[in-house]
């Protein structure tokens, strides 16, 4: 599959009763939690967020990855702010 900037890495898979579990950093927050904070998100902020989820689900759809409902607390983000597509759980 592949390293995206907006997708895990391969950092662990683990494959057991028939699921595969994919091991990964830790983030320190989630699009839930992003946006029901206090602090009001500009419209640049909206933007970015939108620009790279779009970019991550363009990657898993060009890989043929099929993934269920995606939910804000399935996008995860550091330090960096960077939305990460974290659950792939349909």
């Amino acid at each position: 599959l592949g390293d995206h900037d907006n997708g895990h890495s391969k950092e662990r898979l683990i494959y057991a009763s028939g699921i595969v579990y994919l091991l990964s950093k830790e983030f320190q927050t989630d699009m839930k939690r992003i946006i029901g904070s206090q602090n009001t998100l500009s419209d640049h902020h909206v933007q970015y967020f939108l620009h790279n989820i779009l970019r991550g689900l363009k990657f898993l759809h060009s890989a043929n990855l099929v993934h269920g409902r995606i939910q804000r607390r399935g996008i995860v983000s550091n330090a960096t702010d960077e939305p990460v597509i974290a659950d792939l759980v349909s």
